[in-house]
């Protein structure tokens, strides 16, 4: 079964738009539910937070569903938690070096990161 980490092995697949869209979604996800489960936050707590229904949750954390800002900003408030963003130069691995992993060329910083 290959699953995400196929997507994120395979370089053709690192640079395809609509993997990293789709890998992106259930990273993001996988931490919402990291963090429900490390604040021992149910689906029906959160949605009681939010002021939505269960449905609305399990729908929200199905893995497939784009989320916005405003979304991820308000599940992360009722977490308990900031949101924060950071962006990475394709190319590079996260230490920003060119090349991928275990290059020892250093350039100019290669990410950004924002937090509130």
């Amino acid at each position: 079964m290959g699953g995400i980490g196929t997507y994120t092995e395979d370089r053709t697949h690192k640079d395809n738009l609509d993997v990293q869209k789709r890998v992106f979604r259930n990273v993001v996800t996988s931490l919402l539910y990291e963090m429900m489960e490390r604040e021992q936050v149910s689906k029906a707590e959160l949605a009681s937070r939010l002021h939505i229904s269960k449905a609305a949750v399990t729908n929200l954390l199905s893995g497939d569903r784009n989320f916005t800002i405003d979304t991820l900003t308000a599940i992360s408030h009722a977490l308990g938690y900031i949101p924060s963003f950071r962006l990475e130069k394709m190319g590079t691995d996260p230490e920003g070096h060119r090349g991928g992993i275990g290059s020892q060329e250093v350039d100019e910083p290669r990410s950004v990161s924002v937090s509130l």
